[in-house]
């Protein structure tokens, strides 16, 4: 078992140790109700014909006046079946909130490793592929756990003391069982291992497949403006199709499955009647009364529903263990340089410095050739590029930011190379405005503002009227206004002004602005200059990307 997985089962079986002791215990006594009841209904028949058999003394533990005679037995009869029920529910219910313990405890785990997982992770396979983990996965992880192993557990103590109390009644009809079973399970075995093999396929096919409708939904502007209709939809179908065939092998196999183990079952029960029947013939049945033979027959049909389940619980291991393995695989996936680290940044003035900073993309190009530059707080820079392309721009907001790592020379941060120190605490002094950094939230509030702080609330209201001075009421927002995915409800400007908001609110040290240039038709585009100037004064770094057209804001430009 892989030690990463062996770890969060352990640690969660070890904090909820009490919780799974009970529900087993739960479960035995449920299971000591679920053999007693057709136990009695043998003593039922001996109250009624007047017999008295070895199978009875199992029931003289009870006191002698709760099934003396057929009223009082008929009493105790229900008394133990409505006991069963409740003990079968506190079973059933609390080994569930087992269950969804866990999965709240993995779930929780895996999105919090996904926030750290390195950007060139994302930017290499997506994000759809890793959607299924949240949904299917986790629902097989939890079937792995409630049904593999807390309920298998306590399904072979009944199946266990079950067949010593049906040796006890007859050995060799037990016998003749046994064997019936063993056949019976060897033949599960053979499918189970076919069951899988299509399971491990059709899960890789949805997986494709939802990262497909994945990258389709967040594409849907271009998909309609270049009319891609047909193409999208053709593509779907194809591997809608793939997915439609791997499932009709896996029902096929699970069908089979579902069908065959209770059929060898009742075959088994068939040869066990007509050796029973053989035996009478023969003479040889002396040893076995009616009503024990009564009894045993009920056991079986009793615990029949248990032996299927028990059969079919490899498929749960199989599955579950493959869902496990999947989500291992992420949690596996390395995380940003830097977060593992316990150094904090050391802060002093504010002072970010490239040193011969350059990268190079897979075929070796230049991309960004020693870059240097010094920038002092209190001041607003313009980074001037030579180059004009938005991968290029892309990768040195990304360097700001800590978050491409790939790169010859060094970016210091008051003397702190930062990738030495914990990049997430670095990041507590650098904001970025630009569309490369998507906007997400329910509503513009969510979207600019770390939380509802009053003080904060207050101040992001006054800058969204700031800048929208002059504009018309029905083209403002405000921190009510209702965001789809990426804001896409809004107009560019306003998408902007989003960008703005959310990097002004945060108090950082330096701000990185890409593209001013978009908002050159904004009414605001004053205030905001004015804005930029005040945070100036308060000690802000503030470097603008890119900016087409002279202003007199600009303390420094520097050349790239």
């Amino acid at each position: 078992m892989n030690k990463l997985k062996k770890n969060i089962i352990k640690s969660f079986l070890n904090r909820y140790r009490f919780w799974i002791l009970g529900v087993f215990l739960i479960g035995v006594f449920s299971n000591l109700l679920t053999i007693l009841i057709p136990i009695s209904i043998g003593k039922y028949y001996d109250l009624l014909f007047g017999y008295s058999s070895k199978r009875a003394v199992i029931l003289d533990f009870l006191p002698n006046r709760w099934t003396d005679t057929l009223p009082h037995f008929l009493v105790f009869f229900i008394f133990l079946v409505l006991l069963r029920i409740i003990m079968s529910f506190f079973q059933r219910y609390y080994t569930s909130i087992i269950g969804e313990k866990f999965t709240k405890n993995l779930r929780e785990l895996l999105f919090s490793h996904q926030i750290d997982i390195k950007q060139s992770v994302y930017d290499e396979y997506g994000i759809g592929k890793y959607l299924l983990r949240y949904s299917g996965d986790l629902n097989s992880i939890k079937s792995f756990i409630t049904v593999g192993v807390i309920r298998f557990c306590i399904d072979v103590f009944l199946l266990f003391l079950t067949f010593f109390i049906m040796l006890w009644i007859s050995p060799l009809i037990s016998f003749v069982l046994l064997i019936g079973a063993i056949c019976t399970l060897a033949i599960v075995y053979f499918l189970n291992g076919y069951l899988y093999k299509y399971s491990l396929k059709l899960r890789n096919r949805k997986s494709g497949l939802l990262s497909y409708v994945n990258k389709n939904l967040l594409g849907i502007l271009t998909i309609k403006a270049f009319n891609r209709y047909t193409i999208s939809k053709k593509r779907f179908n194809s591997r809608s199709k793939k997915v439609y065939e791997l499932s009709k092998k896996y029902q096929l196999i699970n069908n089979l499955l579902l069908v065959l183990i209770p059929g060898f079952l009742y075959i088994t029960l068939s040869i066990v009647l007509f050796a029973i029947y053989v035996l009478k013939e023969n003479g040889s049945l002396h040893s076995l009364k009616e009503n024990q033979l009564l009894a045993f027959i009920l056991l079986f049909v009793t615990v029949l529903p248990v032996v299927r389940r028990t059969f079919r619980v490899s498929s749960k291991w199989k599955t579950g263990g493959l869902s496990f393995d999947k989500l291992i695989t992420v949690l596996e996936l390395p995380i940003e340089k830097g977060l593992e680290k316990d150094k904090l940044i050391s802060y002093k003035k504010g002072i970010l410095e490239f040193n011969s900073v350059c990268i190079k993309n897979e075929n070796n190009d230049l991309l960004l050739d020693k870059i240097s530059f010094v920038l002092q707080p209190n001041k607003i820079y313009l980074l001037s590029l030579d180059f004009i392309k938005n991968e290029r721009k892309s990768l040195l907001i990304r360097l700001f930011l800590g978050i491409e790592v790939s790169y010859h020379g060094e970016i210091m941060f008051d003397g702190q190379d930062i990738q030495e120190v914990n990049i997430k605490d670095y990041r507590r002094y650098i904001a970025v405005v630009s569309p490369i950094l998507p906007i997400y939230g329910r509503n513009v509030s969510e979207a600019v503002l770390y939380s509802r702080n009053n003080r904060r609330l207050q101040r992001a209201d006054a800058l969204l009227n700031l800048l929208q001075e002059g504009v018309e009421i029905h083209e403002r927002i405000d921190l009510n206004t209702k965001l789809i995915e990426n804001a896409l409800n809004l107009s560019e400007s306003q998408r902007w002004l989003i960008f703005f908001i959310r990097a002004f609110t945060t108090n950082k040290k330096i701000i990185i602005i890409d593209g001013m240039q978009h908002l050159k038709a904004y009414s605001f585009y004053c205030n905001l200059k004015k804005s930029l100037v005040d945070l100036k004064e308060k000690g802000r770094t503030i470097v603008v990307i890119d900016l087409p057209f002279k202003e007199n804001i600009i303390d420094e430009t520097i050349k790239l």
